[in-house]
């Protein structure tokens, strides 16, 4: 009997050191485990705040652009109005010059002004002769350019002037040539200096954009996050209700010196609370991004998971001895049918508490020695009550952390790219698009952008990495594009620009390849750059062809590069297919490609048919190839048909 009760001693202390030595372990483990990803998920945070704020800092601006169009169309129409009265109410030039002298001292009163030329020689000179110094983009004066391009302005000539005396004013033009032996040219400007003022972004406006996504990561986010003025370190906006008072607790240069941004840092408050906390600078805005957490609150489930295994463990440390005390008389068989149930309890996942007391519920007491089970039973059982307890809390954290960040992700990337629906469609011109990410979020783009009443802006790109980083940079590339043909860049110069401005800070070299075409739906010439993109497919008549020109590298990993562009005309009834390498580069199980081979034979037979027809029957065919092989890359395309 003794012996009996020694050996339940030696039992019970054996499962009270491992319960404890398990508790302890896996307390630390967790603890650990939560800090560290803790405070990755406050860098990804950061991050993707900051290309949130940076999309719709250029989606501002886009809309800013809009005034920019109607001051160029409003010049043009009175240009026009000008020119009518000429040609059919001037019958001299004497007439001519009286009538617009006139309407000369009627548009200085509202920022405008007027000039006249024939044969290259001023008739009438603007009131402020500095416009004749003036620059534009390009560094031609505005005498200097209208001269040279006198006999080629019958249909108007922009040009933006930035006058070297600040008081002098900034201006856009409008030209046109009218006569027919006897050329005038009719110069129209206007003061675009409250335009330009109107430029400046007004962070209210990013503020109330901003308060949609901070209530989106209430629901999701762990913490708290706050944007405060770089200047004086006041809050700007917050998630938390408190978040004033908080920040007042801290130290904030310790976290927003340039050394210490986009790390993490541990602070410690007023009141000695310990905080993680993790910032970015937002320059346009001169903005703080801050994110912060107390550490119980990070440290709350490894304690939560702790006492559970404590209680678990001694749950069954109480039940086991109990049975073995109230049964000792057959301390044999009880101890084999304790040792049966541990490995059954080895087995169940402690995700449901309730099965661990359904297995030992049914014990009874039989006989049978079996003691040497018991010992490999409670070694199994702890084990699994460890990596049991890993798997769960780290699947767990995992899945939450990811499924945030994807949503948000994907929030971002819809409102960026516009649906097939919402593109611009004309009597001379129509449009589809598909898009169809290979991960939740994807890193190609496309747009098709009205840069005015006849001409369009088509766009598309491939960025070369895949998921959520693949999707903030497109997010930017995008932005960059939109921006830099609003402003009536070239296609050759968007790239460069769009380039320039992704090397500045690209330390993992991502690239995209992008293809940009500006096209005159009414006439159909086209302007375009390739830099390094699939080869543009048109579906002409007498056939099918690729349009086989790269005007430069992908965009991204290095600065200064040169994009040159190229011209063409596509007629009335063509197809202009645009596509990413996820079509082309299509995968079978045989790990055979779909190829560029089979794009043109299924367009060969489709001259003059809808683009949604020709996309469609793409779109079917690299679907049918690929089976049931996974889609390892975004597939995009974008067709375009003019009338």
């Amino acid at each position: 009997m003794k012996f009996r009760n020694k050996v339940l001693c030696l039992f019970a202390a054996i499962t009270v050191l491992a319960t404890g030595g398990i508790t302890v372990y896996s307390a630390f483990e967790q603890r650990s485990l939560h800090i560290k990803s803790e405070l990755a998920a406050q860098k990804q945070t950061i991050k993707l705040l900051n290309n949130t704020i940076l999309g719709q800092y250029f989606a501002y601006i886009n809309q800013q652009i809009i005034s920019v169009l109607n001051t160029r169309s409003e010049l043009r129409e009175q240009t026009q109005i000008l020119t009518h009265y000429v040609e059919n109410y001037a019958p001299n030039e004497e007439d001519l010059i009286t009538f617009l002298k006139g309407q000369q001292d009627s548009f200085n009163q509202v920022g405008k002004d007027l000039i006249l030329l024939k044969n290259r020689e001023i008739l009438i000179a603007p009131k402020f002769s500095s416009i004749f110094q003036a620059r534009s983009i390009g560094g031609q004066t505005l005498l200097s350019s209208v001269r040279a391009d006198y006999n080629y302005l019958v249909d108007g000539y922009y040009l933006v002037l930035f006058s070297a005396d600040r008081l002098k004013g900034n201006y856009l033009s409008f030209s046109h040539v009218i006569g027919s032996d006897n050329k005038y040219l009719i110069c129209v400007l206007q003061n675009i200096d409250d335009l330009i003022a109107y430029y400046s972004v007004d962070s209210k406006s990013i503020l109330l954009q901003l308060n949609e996504t901070f209530e989106v990561m209430q629901d999701n986010l762990s913490g708290e996050v706050a944007i405060v003025n770089a200047s004086d370190h006041k809050l700007i906006l917050a998630t938390g209700e408190d978040a004033s008072q908080t920040l007042k607790q801290f130290d904030l240069n310790k976290i927003l010196n340039a050394e210490a941004l986009e790390k993490n840092i541990a602070l410690t408050s007023q009141k000695g609370e310990k905080y993680y906390a993790c910032a970015a600078y937002f320059k346009p805005l001169d903005w703080y991004i801050i994110i912060y957490r107390d550490e119980p609150s990070v440290i709350a489930p490894a304690l939560t998971q702790a006492k559970t295994s404590l209680l678990i463990g001694l749950a069954v440390l109480a039940l086991s001895v109990l049975m073995a005390f109230l049964l000792s008389g057959r301390l044999t068989a009880t101890l084999n049918l304790i040792a049966q149930k541990a490995d059954e309890i080895s087995k169940v996942n402690l995700s449901d508490p309730q099965a661990i007391a359904n297995a030992t519920s049914s014990l009874e007491n039989q006989g049978h020695d079996e003691v040497a089970k018991v010992g490999r039973a409670l070694a199994l059982m702890g084990q699994s009550i460890s990596d049991n307890l890993k798997k769960l809390i780290a699947a767990n954290q995992q899945k939450d952390r990811m499924q945030g960040e994807l949503k948000a992700a994907s929030e971002i990337q819809e409102g960026m790219l516009p649906h097939s629906g919402e593109l611009p469609q004309s009597p001379f011109f129509s449009c589809v698009a598909y898009l169809l990410p290979a991960k939740e979020v994807g890193g190609d783009l496309y747009d098709v952008l009205r840069l005015n009443d006849d001409e369009k802006a088509i766009i598309i790109g491939d960025v070369s990495d895949k998921g959520v980083p693949a999707a903030l940079f497109m997010a930017t590339t995008l932005s960059l594009a939109r921006c830099a043909l609003g402003l009536g860049f070239s296609p050759g110069k968007t790239m460069e620009l769009i380039n320039n401005r992704l090397a500045e800070r690209n330390p993992n070299m991502m690239f995209v390849t992008m293809y940009i075409m500006v096209l005159n739906e009414k006439t159909g010439h086209y302007t375009a750059c390739n830099a390094g993109h699939c080869y543009p497919i048109i579906i002409r008549r007498e056939g099918v062809r690729e349009l086989q020109t790269v005007s430069g590298p992908a965009v991204g990993p290095l600065s200064d590069m040169i994009y040159e562009e190229y011209e063409g005309d596509i007629a009335i009834n063509e197809t202009l297919l645009l596509y990413t390498d996820g079509v082309s580069e299509a995968q079978n199980e045989k790990r055979e490609f779909f190829g560029t081979e089979r794009i043109l034979k299924i367009l060969e037979k489709r001259y003059g048919r809808p683009c949604e027809e020709c996309l469609q029957a793409v779109v079917d065919e690299v679907v049918a190839f690929r089976g049931s092989f996974v889609q390892t890359d975004d597939i995009t395309l974008v067709c375009c048909i003019r009338r």
